[in-house]
Order: C-alpha cells, then sequence, then structure tokens
C-alpha cells in the first residue's frame, strides 16, 4: 500500500510573474492556507520567442517564495493556476521545489546533482555570483541549449542587510540566477557554467540544482 505524503516534508512554490502580479498571488495563496511568502525583484534575460511572447523578457519580475507543507502544494499550485492562468495565459512561472533537507541543515555542498532522478523532467540550477557575472552564467547556459534564466538582486533594504535563500545569507554584492532547464542538459549546463566562472574554485560562487515537481506555465510548454 501506498504511503500518504509526509506532512512534516516541505515544499517551496515558486511564481515568477509579471510586476504587480505577485503580491495578488500571495494573497490567494494565504486563503488557501499558505501562512506567508517572500517577494523577490529581479528580470528573467533570454533570446527565446516564447518568453518574449509572455513578455517576461529582460523586464521587470515578481518573485514570489512560500515554502509549505508537501500535503499543501498540488492544491494551493491548482488554485494559483486556475485563478490566474499560468497555462492559459502564460503569465509567468509557477512550480514547486522540494526543500525539506534546506529546513533543518545548511548548505555546504557547492553542487548537488540529481542522482538517480532520471524520471525527473525539468531542473531548477541556482548559481550565486559576484554582482556583474549574472550575465555570463545566462550567455553559458543559453550556449548549451537552456532558454533563458532570472536575475536577482541579492541586495535588502538596509546596506549591511543579507538575503536569504534556503539556509544561505547572500551577500548584497552578491546575484542569483535561476536556470530552468530539462534534465537531460542539466549537467551540461553545470559544465558550462564552471567551465565560464570556475565555480569550483574558491570565492567564485556557489551552484546547486534541485528538482522541480508541481510546474505549470512557459516551463511545461518550453521546447
Amino acid at each position: 500500500m501506498k504511503n500518504s505524503v509526509d506532512n512534516t516534508a516541505y515544499e517551496l512554490i515558486v511564481a515568477i510573474a509579471c510586476h504587480g502580479l505577485g503580491s495578488k498571488i500571495l494573497k490567494c495563496s494565504r486563503e488557501l492556507g499558505i501562512t506567508g511568502g517572500t517577494m523577490l525583484i529581479g528580470y528573467t534575460h533570454s533570446k527565446n520567442k516564447v518568453l518574449r511572447m509572455l513578455s517576461l523578457d529582460n523586464c521587470e519580475n515578481d518573485i514570489l517564495l512560500m515554502v509549505t507543507q508537501q500535503n499543501l502544494v498540488e492544491q494551493v499550485v491548482d488554485k494559483i493556476d486556475q485563478k490566474f492562468g499560468f497555462n492559459k495565459t502564460s503569465k509567468g512561472a509557477l512550480f514547486s521545489l522540494d526543500v525539506s533537507t534546506f529546513i533543518d541543515h545548511n548548505i555546504h555542498t557547492k553542487n548537488l546533482k540529481n542522482e538517480g532522478k532520471s524520471d525527473v523532467m525539468m531542473n531548477a540550477v541556482f548559481v550565486v555570483v559576484e554582482r556583474g557575472n549574472a550575465e555570463l552564467v545566462v550567455a553559458a547556459s543559453e550556449k548549451v541549449g537552456a532558454q533563458g534564466a532570472t536575475i536577482i538582486n541579492a541586495r535588502g533594504s538596509g546596506i549591511h542587510e543579507t538575503a536569504r535563500v534556503f539556509a544561505m545569507a547572500i551577500e548584497p554584492e552578491k546575484e542569483i540566477v535561476l536556470v530552468i532547464v530539462k534534465d537531460d542538459i542539466t549537467q551540461n549546463v553545470i559544465d558550462a557554467i564552471n567551465d565560464k566562472l570556475k565555480i569550483d574554485e574558491p570565492g567564485n560562487g556557489i551552484l546547486f540544482t534541485m528538482p522541480i515537481n508541481q510546474a505549470r506555465g512557459f516551463i511545461l510548454n518550453d521546447k
């Protein structure tokens, strides 16, 4: 008999949408049981025609991060998709990541590969680099087949503040790059980024990957 979903497991719901829509998505999510979320501002960079049609290319985006129990994720994602039409009207990207291991542990590894995850269709590649190097990450990724990336500035509201991604404190001088790629080219993207920025060398950045679970929007339609 198949075990039910563990209520103590957590996932991170990520919504990337045009600026101004994030607050509406957060309000809807709270009505569905999400206790809160973190709103970031970033921009999507891509030469992909699909992203241009979505009006998500080279424009300011809301990036909403919401951690919740795993048993709520599918219901919340479905309701948000139904209300805001991520698939039908292509308003952005909506997906979830299993972050249970990040809730209680600090990240010490630079690269977490999806070993034994051959059935995973899409992966999120996170790269933290010095400010000004994000475009190099995007260029290296696109060269081996990635369709684009979302760049997030780590600066907080004060000069000494840091942003936090999972268990990591990100200094204001850093940029976070999120690249969504198909499973079969994930390692190529990792290798290309490492070759370009030498991520394996101390002080050059942090790179890790996570498999995507629930997904809506241009991620599923991207070819």
